[in-house]
C-alpha cells in the first residue's frame, strides 16, 4: 500500500520540485515499520493531520477544522452492498467498524517508570469483586502515529464531542462493534464504546472504552463511530496490585476506599500479565510517599511481597555480554603472551 507521500516522492527525483507542504510532513518509517493500523486504514494521512501538532496552541481553530472533516467523512461511511441485515433507508448499509484486540488496544504504562495518574472512579461492584481486584487508571496524553504529534485528554474530548454532534444514530448494532454513547450527563463527553451484547430491541449492553465500565445504554443513545476515533488507544488502562496475596473478606472494600479517597495516585509497572500491568500504587498526598500494598497490609486486608531488587536482563543483553566476555578474555591471553615473551627476552 502506498501513501500519499509516497507518490509524491516516487514520481521525481528531484526533491526541488516537491511543494513546500510536502516538506512538512511527518515521516512515516519504512513499510515494514508501521503498525496494522497505518498500513490498513484507507487514507490515514488525513486522519494523521487531523490530530494537532504538538506546540499549536490554536485549539478552538481545530476543532473547528475537526468537525468540517468529520462532516466530509461522513459520506464515506456508508455504501451500497447486500447485507439485508444491516439495511439502512434507501437501500444505503453502514459498514460498522468491528473491534480487534490486534488492531483497537488501550493505552500502556512505562514499564519500571513511575508515573502519575488519574484514577478512573468509582471502581464498579464487577470491578473490586473479582479476583484479583481491578482499575482502571489514565494518563495525560496519547501518543500519535506519526512523529512529532501529540494528542492529550481536552483535544480528544473536543474531537469526541465534535464527531457525537454530527454523526448519525444507529438503528441496528453488531456485537463487538465500535461505536460512540451518548454521555452520562448534560456536561459529559460522550462515550467512545464497544457493543458487547443486544438485550432487547432498545437496550444495548456496552463497554465504555474510556472509562472502563460495562454500561446498559438505549439503541437511540448510539452513534456511529469515524475510523479515526476508532484507531486512538483507549485511555482507560487496566492495572492490578502487584504482589498482593492472601486477601481477606474486606479487601475489596477496603482497597476500593482507599483508591478511591487518594488525591495524588502514582503507579509503577512491574510486569504485564496480558494487556493488564501489575504496578506497585502509591500514595503521593503529603509525605512520606506510602506503597497502597503496605496500607492494605497494615489493615489487615492481605499479604504482601514486594518485588525482587534483583535485576532481570533481556535474553539480548545477556548474549550481547557473554560476546564481550569472550573478546575480552581472548584479549587477555594475547596480553599475557605478549608480557611473557617480553620477560623470556629480556
Amino acid at each position: 500500500m502506498q501513501f500519499h507521500g509516497e507518490r509524491r516522492i516516487a514520481a521525481t527525483s528531484d526533491y526541488g520540485k516537491l511543494k513546500q507542504s510536502d516538506l512538512h510532513l511527518p515521516y512515516m518509517g519504512k513499510s515494514e515499520d508501521r503498525t496494522l493500523y497505518v498500513q490498513n486504514v484507507p487514507e490515514t494521512w488525513d486522519k494523521i493531520q487531523f490530530v494537532r501538532q504538538k506546540g499549536n496552541t490554536n485549539w478552538k481553530t481545530d476543532l473547528s477544522t475537526t468537525v468540517e472533516r468529520e462532516t466530509e467523512r461522513m459520506k464515506s461511511y456508508f455504501s451500497i452492498i447486500d447485507r439485508p441485515e444491516l439495511a439502512l433507508t434507501e437501500g444505503n448499509v453502514r459498514k460498522p467498524i468491528i473491534y480487534h484486540d490486534r488492531l483497537h488496544r488501550h493505552d500502556y504504562l512505562p514499564l519500571g517508570k513511575p508515573v502519575q495518574v488519574q484514577l478512573v472512579q468509582p471502581i464498579t461492584e464487577n470491578q473490586f469483586l473479582q479476583w484479583p481486584m481491578m482499575f482502571y487508571v489514565f494518563t495525560e496524553t496519547h501518543e500519535c502515529e506519526a512523529e512529532n504529534l501529540l494528542i492529550n485528554n481536552e483535544d480528544l474530548d473536543g474531537h469526541i464531542a465534535a464527531h457525537f454532534k454530527r454523526a448519525p444514530q444507529v438503528t441496528h448494532v453488531v456485537e463487538n462493534e465500535l461505536l460512540v454513547a451518548a454521555p452520562r450527563e448534560p456536561n459529559q463527553v460522550p462515550l467512545r464504546c464497544r457493543v458487547l451484547e443486544k438485550l432487547d430491541d432498545e437496550k444495548i449492553r456496552i463497554y465504555a472504552l474510556d472509562i472502563g465500565q460495562t454500561l446498559v445504554v438505549q439503541m437511540s443513545e448510539l452513534k456511529i463511530i469515524s475510523e479515526y476515533l476508532a484507531s486512538v488507544p483507549a485511555r482507560a488502562i487496566p492495572c492490578v496490585l502487584y504482589g498482593v496475596t492472601k486477601p481477606t473478606a474486606r479487601f475489596a472494600n477496603v482497597a476500593r476506599r482507599i483508591l478511591e479517597n487518594i488525591t495524588r495516585l502514582a503507579v509503577l509497572v512491574v510486569s504485564f500479565e496480558g494487556g493488564i500491568a501489575l504496578v506497585r500504587a502509591f500514595k503521593l498526598n503529603g509525605l512520606p510517599v506510602t506503597e497502597i500494598a503496605q496500607i492494605l497490609t497494615y489493615e489487615g486486608a492481605c499479604d504482601y511481597k514486594p518485588p525482587n531488587k534483583r535485576k532481570i536482563y533481556p535474553r539480548e543483553t545477556i548474549l550481547s555480554l557473554r560476546a564481550q566476555k569472550v573478546m575480552f578474555t581472548d584479549t587477555n591471553i594475547l596480553c599475557t603472551a605478549y608480557f611473557i615473551k617480553i620477560a623470556i627476552y629480556i
